[in-house]
């Protein structure tokens, strides 16, 4: 089954507050060389930003945003449960990429 990237974003937004995290839409500058962190990623680059919020480039399209999104909710999922950064971002990147085959 395959659903608009305007609806998946909106399923991704209630994810997020779910897991008691805040979106917030973000210019460029703010997100660095990122398009999207999440605060426990930030803290393990050393970056200062408000707990269980996550930042997305307002620069980008809303397929780019589902798939930050995306990755940045499993990411921050996995390090909450105590996984460093970079294990988390690689598997984030596997679960980012499988959004391409459920959305048009």
């Amino acid at each position: 089954m395959t659903r608009s990237y305007k609806r998946t974003y909106g399923l991704l937004i209630a994810q997020a507050h779910a897991k008691g995290l805040h979106v917030i839409t973000v210019k460029d500058k703010k997100t660095r060389d990122f398009v999207g962190m999440n605060s426990l990623a930030a803290k393990s680059f050393g970056l200062k930003m408000k707990p269980r919020t996550v930042w997305i480039d307002g620069n980008m399209n809303l397929k780019e945003k589902c798939h930050t999104l995306k990755h940045e909710l499993v990411e921050y999922s996995l390090m909450r449960k105590g996984m460093k950064y970079w294990p988390a971002h690689n598997i984030a990147l596997k679960e980012e990429r499988k959004l391409l085959q459920r959305v048009s």
